[in-house]
């Protein structure tokens, strides 16, 4: 049997006692550290970033980029954003996104050069993630 990885959202009725996952969200290789955040990192058809809070998680992989997801989105086949990482169009067939091997090309600026092995939202400047 192959491995699997998915993120699991649950939710709790509190009212009712129920606590049940609501759905799920398969992951490409296995996380080291997960963040919730509720700052959107979407921007709007004017260019700017709208402070419309929803439900995201940040995802530290051994791959050196961090992956954000929209949890509020069902059945997501790829992050919304990828922080850092490899340059886009670069590495190609050698440790994209979805495979299991680490990518060889160029990172961009800025970026962790291995894996991503802490993250950390700060709920007072939402716009800051540490990693």
């Amino acid at each position: 049997m192959e491995d699997y990885s998915a993120l699991e959202v649950h939710v709790y009725n509190h009212e009712d006692g129920n606590f049940f996952v609501h759905h799920d969200v398969a992951m490409p290789t296995f996380p080291l550290c997960v963040e919730w955040l509720n700052f959107s990192t979407a921007a709007g058809v004017d260019g700017t970033t709208h402070n419309t809070p929803g439900s995201f998680a940040a995802m530290g992989t051994f791959h050196p980029g961090i992956e954000i997801y929209d949890l509020d989105v069902l059945e997501a086949l790829e992050p919304d954003v990828t922080l850092g990482g490899p340059v886009n169009g670069s590495g190609s067939g050698s440790g994209g996104a979805g495979s299991g091997r680490r990518p060889t090309g160029p990172l961009k600026e800025g970026s962790h050069t291995a894996a991503v092995m802490a993250l950390s939202w700060n709920r007072g400047f939402r716009n800051l993630l540490a990693s």
